[in-house]
């Protein structure tokens, strides 16, 4: 056996007492956590099982335990009707010992990469049952990790699937997994599922959790689906990498040497493990469903450096469309208020300049009928101003027949003589060249 193969079995583990468990025959304890441990266990159709125990702790009066409690009845209400989460089973308490226990699937044999072989049942045969149980060491994800170091994108790809699966059925039901990590994936007929479910909790009475393993948890907490999201991200970095999750996002060692092929499948499951890690919760995916369709395009081979690029160009000609919407209501507004301005002007200077044609017009007449009723340099200046300075052929025409002179056929047509100019003489009649005619006098 390799030195890769040798399975780490901490002689804790071995040296345990098995506690009395209805129904159940605990073997090896093959884990252990702050309140809680787990055992290698017959039950009572001789079937290989994991039970856990959880222990009410003295140092937090009995909180955890009561959390972790909690979170096994949320989870074993919703876990019944999905097939991708895994099933409980025998969930019992002893109140005395101050304990209580669950039983659940046996993860697979880490040497082997199959199920533990179906005990024999015979008296005779308990050597050969012991002989499996202290063999046996549970395939997690982080012990594969141990063993290979990284492993291939299209193990990446298939695991991840299952795991977004199994995040996606607990978002759906209102609860949120909080400590996703390598040694909590265990492999159940090759199949990687979520383990360790006592942190599970309802997603509206966490939102400021910060239960999880250091590197896993977002800075805002765990207590959120996209927390969850965060953590299957870094769980595929170091599972496609071979990092240390303090190491995220560098990139494995001698990249440039591997061949093409594999760096562009790098590059394409880079780009969904990143965006699930993003510091901002509302740039990563929105939901473990769309986590789970982008390593589904993997799988078929479709690219998702190209999808996000669409995306993004979608996403600018958005914004570019919001931002005219939004200048719209600035702009037609001030176009509308300039334009009706301009015509308010404009209609002031028509009612000015016809004002001023009829001011010269009344003018006109009245010089013609009353001489020294007629136009002054002070008059033309006024009539220059009220027209705006703005002297058009009309108002020139009006003003200079009534500064120098008289219509010729105005004048002809009230003295009945044919004239071709007339003008005021000094002494107040009008000149023509047909004779002398007093205009007051017609």
């Amino acid at each position: 056996m390799s030195k890769s193969d040798e399975i780490r079995n901490p002689s804790e583990y071995r040296d345990a007492a098995p506690p009395s468990i209805p129904d159940h025959r605990l073997l090896r304890r093959i884990g252990r956590g702050s309140y809680g441990e787990v055992w290698l266990a017959l039950n009572a159709m001789n079937k290989w099982t994991a039970v856990k125990i959880v222990r009410r702790g003295a140092g937090d009066a009995g909180r955890a335990y009561e959390q972790e409690f909690r979170g096994l009845r949320r989870y074993d209400n919703l876990s019944g009707s999905d097939g991708s989460l895994m099933p409980i089973k025998n969930v019992g308490e002893n109140t005395v010992a101050g304990f209580f226990f669950y039983a659940m699937e046996l993860a697979d044999d880490a040497r082997t990469r199959q199920p533990l072989p179906r005990p024999p049942s015979g008296v005779e045969d308990v050597a050969a049952v012991e002989h499996l149980a202290a063999n046996y060491h549970p395939w997690t994800l982080s012990e594969e990790l141990r063993r290979h170091g990284r492993l291939t994108v299209q193990s990446c790809i298939e695991h991840g699937l299952a795991l977004a699966q199994s995040l996606e059925a607990l978002h759906q039901g209102g609860l949120v997994h909080r400590d996703v990590k390598p040694s909590n994936i265990i492999f159940v007929n090759g199949r990687a599922k979520l383990a360790d479910v006592g942190l599970v909790a309802a997603t509206d009475a966490t939102m400021n959790s910060f239960a999880g393993t250091c590197g896993f948890v977002p800075l805002h907490g765990a207590g959120e689906p996209t927390g969850d999201l965060f953590a299957l991200g870094k769980v595929l970095y170091l599972a496609a990498t071979g990092n240390d999750v303090r190491d995220f996002p560098r990139a494995i060692p001698d990249l440039d040497k591997l061949p093409e092929e594999e760096r562009q499948q790098l590059a394409e499951l880079q780009v969904v493990y990143e965006r699930a890690c993003d510091p901002s919760p509302e740039d990563r995916q929105p939901s473990a469903q769309v986590m789970r369709d982008e390593l589904e395009m993997l799988h078929r081979n479709e690219s998702v450096v190209r999808l996000r690029l669409l995306e993004e160009e979608r996403e600018e000609t958005r914004r570019r469309r919001k931002l005219m919407v939004s200048v719209s209501f600035v702009v037609v507004p001030l176009v509308l208020i300039v334009v009706s301005a301009l015509l308010v002007y404009t209609w002031r200077l028509q009612a000015a300049h016809q004002a001023t044609l009829a001011e010269l017009q009344v003018a006109k007449l009245a010089r013609m009928l009353v001489r020294d009723s007629g136009w002054s340099d002070v008059a033309w200046q006024s009539i220059v101003k009220a027209g705006s300075q703005k002297l058009d052929d009309a108002i020139i025409s009006q003003a200079v027949s009534t500064l120098s002179g008289l219509d010729a056929h105005v004048v002809s047509r009230w003295t009945k003589v044919e004239a071709s100019s007339v003008a005021f003489a000094p002494d107040g009649r009008v000149r023509h060249e047909s004779g002398d005619a007093d205009f007051r006098q017609h």
